[in-house]
């Protein structure tokens, strides 16, 4: 069970974004780039084109490599999907496509499903070396309109995939408006954002989340999704370049520059579990800010330490070493001592914090005990815990 949330960054305004990447079904735009809202200081977008005013031509699948705290996006089978999008031309009022795409390989096949605003659809198709099989299609309601905000949600389960569509000023749907039901094709596959619209000025991502193994996909509650260990900019309303203080879940964190409106904060706090918490902001005038993040801890899974195949039981004495790369040619990537075991010799889960080491990486893993006289090594991967 993991989640998985994606938003463009304010520092990555005027940038192509590092999650994303195009280098899959014939990607044929110019550079995505994160952008600015004009309407809306605080907001920044994904957009297809730079200029927002240029002909594009995508025709394509656009793949959400990782998140916004560098946690590597697997494939995946069964999974709910959200996204936030707005179609902006008000030039010749004209809007795009712009889908979600799931279990989708690297060879130009995959289940498309979504709202196209272009023909004021909602469809699901199947690809097929670029082949396009439409498995089902409705009238897109509510009608999408420039200069709006809508909420989109994906829920592919087993054989049968799902999706819902609305004007996030109104209320969300209880139920799903799309259903489809197809067994006969892919099983798992990535994630990512896909269109055959050649020409979609200025057309807005601003959130992107998964949830796997029946968690839900993160929605508009987070503001921010960081690691552990990371540092990152927020923005507040509090006094400018005042804050005094800040707490993750109750748990201190650490202040650093700030400039008018926004603060560094680095997260070097005691929260163990990847979660949602509240991050509460405290100024000079004692006034309060509380924003909600999105929290994910990197480590490696609960194992249990033998020697000659009987648990080594309560040590306190345990080195851990983690290592990248292929036999042969590994590099230290992290190294903690001090660790402990149980009565029953079990690490329970162990936090790394190593920038390169995010969900899915690969890892050799090597324990010791000079008490217990034992060293053991495995390969392994990190994990969300």
């Amino acid at each position: 069970m993991s989640k998985y949330y994606y938003a463009p960054k304010v520092s990555q305004v005027n940038l192509s974004p590092p999650e994303l990447t195009t280098d899959n079904w014939a990607f044929e735009g110019t550079a995505l780039t994160v952008l600015q809202d004009v309407e809306s200081t605080p907001y920044v977008h994904f957009s297809w084109d730079g200029s927002g005013t240029s002909d594009i031509a995508l025709n394509g699948f656009v793949r959400v490599v990782q998140d916004s705290s560098g946690a590597t996006i697997p494939q995946v089978a069964d999974f709910e999907a959200y996204f936030e999008v707005q179609w902006n031309d008000v030039s010749t009022i004209r809007v795009g496509d712009f889908r979600f795409c799931g279990r989708a390989d690297l060879a130009d096949t995959g289940y498309v499903t979504g709202p196209r605003a272009e023909s004021q659809s909602q469809k699901t198709l199947f690809v097929n070396a670029g082949a396009r099989t439409t498995l089902l299609d409705q009238t897109l309601s509510p009608t999408a309109v420039i200069d709006t905000r809508y909420g989109v949600l994906v829920r592919f389960s087993g054989s049968t995939i799902e999706s819902k569509f609305w004007d996030l000023a109104g209320t969300e749907p209880t139920s799903f408006t799309h259903t489809v039901t197809d067994s006969s094709k892919l099983t798992a596959g990535y994630v990512g954002i896909y269109s055959i619209f050649p020409n979609m000025y200025d057309t807005r991502l601003y959130k992107f989340s998964i949830g796997t193994g029946g968690d839900p996909a993160p929605r508009t509650g987070v503001d921010y999704t960081v690691r552990k260990g990371g540092t990152a900019t927020i923005t507040h309303t509090l006094t400018a370049g005042g804050v005094t203080s800040a707490t993750l879940n109750g748990a201190a964190v650490t202040l650093g520059p700030q400039s008018g409106q926004t603060v560094d904060i680095s997260f070097t706090d005691t929260i163990t579990t990847s979660g949602e918490y509240p991050l509460v902001l405290t100024d000079s005038a004692a006034a309060t800010q509380t924003l909600t993040v999105q929290y994910n801890v990197f480590g490696l899974a609960s194992d249990t330490i033998e020697k000659e195949g009987v648990a080594i039981g309560a040590q306190t004495d345990l080195e851990l070493v983690v290592l990248t790369g292929a036999e042969g040619s590994r590099v230290l990537a992290e190294q903690k001592s001090g660790l402990t075991t149980d009565a029953s010799g079990i690490t329970g889960a162990t936090v790394v914090n190593a920038v390169g080491l995010v969900d899915t990486t690969a890892v050799y893993a090597i324990w010791k005990s000079d008490t217990a006289g034992v060293q053991w090594g495995y390969e392994t991967t990190v994990e969300l815990i």
